[in-house]
């Protein structure tokens, strides 16, 4: 009989395997995952097996009568390990449980090495389901890796002096400084993330025994080149006629974010509305590591409203129709980079971006508006560490906000027609 689930009944954690329906992959397959419930929350174990439709019941039950034994050697597992934790199983959450259970499938089942690869996969997955948008710098990390090792590597196996090799790898593939930082910075976090869900050193679980960065040092991010930025990159894109629907969009996109404090690319496309002629949004570079999700509002001013009404989403779907006129995020921020490389053709202004009017903003209320580091901060979404602490307890003045952007959008404006 298939092995449903198994209760405790002094701790109330339940497990049970389960397939997802809405969780099909590409390949039209279904992972058969144990759902562990613990103190009226929910949270998954991926297993290593995998079924498709015809091997499932209306009910999404498996069927296949070999996956079924597996599965029930695994949950069997799992379960000798829940009964052996007894009382202590209320020191876990729901969360903290899956991934015990996790780590001691991995040694009862397999009883080999955790695999590095199979570990960033799951890790890659679970960001692109959850629609973070971090999972875009771990899937190149994780494409270089495989081609560097193939679809399995133990993580015993990453050593200082593996590092150091795939490093040369990636120099010798064409890989600039920058990229390799990253792609490093991420397999870092990888081994932190799966130190933290795997081990428990209070008791004495350690699946995780090595780690290669105490030696290896991930190579500095090497500092960007100045950006164009300031009152007279302004003055010239302003008088600059755009030749082709590309520059003109980086144009028009330029000045938009400029007049909202340097508002980023894939925050304006997927903006929803705005209300009392103010737009309130998350800066998603930052949302998903702040206490008060990187919550911002911006007034909007008279100067923006032409370019508000150019890209209106008659809809009402989102406040700019760019999701009309681009698929994805991704085809708008190549538009926005294809206008912005024929335009520096054009006006022969080195390394100006999209990001150029964000950097302006910052430059001209530095140095020419006067406005304080502290203010700019504010306005840019910045949170110092005594900020965060005192933020919690004091609520948001936007007026700030509003009064700054409105002295640069002044000074700016009064000299873009005389200059």
């Amino acid at each position: 009989m298939f092995y449903n689930s198994f209760t405790k009944n002094n701790n109330m954690a339940t497990i049970k395997a389960v397939v997802l329906k809405h969780q099909k992959k590409g390949d039209g397959t279904f992972n058969v995952k144990i759902r562990v419930t613990h103190r009226r929350d929910i949270a998954y174990i991926a297993t290593p097996f995998f079924v498709v439709k015809s091997e499932l019941n209306r009910k999404y039950e498996v069927t296949d009568a070999i996956i079924q034994t597996e599965v029930n050697n695994y949950v069997n597992v799992l379960r000798k390990a829940l009964i052996e934790l007894g009382a202590y199983v209320e020191s876990y959450t729901a969360k903290s449980l899956a991934d015990y259970l996790k780590a001691c499938s991995t040694r009862g089942i397999k009883n080999k090495s955790v695999d590095f690869v199979s570990f960033m996969t799951e890790y890659v997955d679970e960001l692109k389901t959850a629609g973070r948008s971090a999972y875009r710098n771990y899937a190149p990390a994780l494409r270089r890796l495989k081609e560097y090792v193939g679809e399995a590597m133990p993580f015993e196996n990453m050593t200082p002096a593996f590092l150091e090799r795939f490093e040369k790898y990636l120099t010798d593939s064409g890989t600039g400084k920058r990229g390799i930082s990253l792609y490093m910075s991420c397999y870092r976090k990888m081994f932190n993330e799966a130190k933290n869900r795997l081990n428990d050193e209070d008791r004495g679980i350690v699946v995780i025994k090595n780690y290669p960065f105490s030696k290896y040092k991930v190579p500095a991010i090497p500092e960007s080149r100045e950006r164009a930025a300031g009152l007279n990159v302004a003055k010239q894109l302003y008088d600059y006629a755009p030749k082709g629907i590309e520059e003109e969009l980086a144009k028009d996109m330029f000045f938009l974010s400029f007049y909202l404090i340097g508002m980023n690319a894939v925050d304006i496309y997927g903006i929803e509305g705005s209300k009392d002629g103010r737009i309130t949004y998350r800066r998603s570079k930052t949302k998903e590591k702040r206490s008060d999700n990187a919550e911002i509002s911006i007034r909007i001013e008279p100067e923006a409203l032409p370019l508000f009404d150019k890209y209106k989403d008659e809809t009402g779907e989102r406040l700019f129709n760019l999701h009309k006129r681009y698929k994805s995020v991704q085809n708008f921020n190549k538009a926005l980079s294809n206008g912005f490389i024929d335009i520096r053709k054009s006006l022969e202004i080195d390394n100006l971006t999209f990001y150029s009017a964000r950097h302006s903003w910052t430059t001209i209320a530095s140095h020419d508006c006067d406005i304080s580091e502290d203010k700019i901060a504010r306005c840019l979404n910045h949170v110092s560490m005594n900020y965060r602490v005192t933020s919690r307890y004091i609520k948001k003045d936007w007026n700030i906000i509003d009064e700054a952007n409105r002295k640069v959008i002044d000074f700016v404006t009064e000299r873009l027609l005389v200059l």
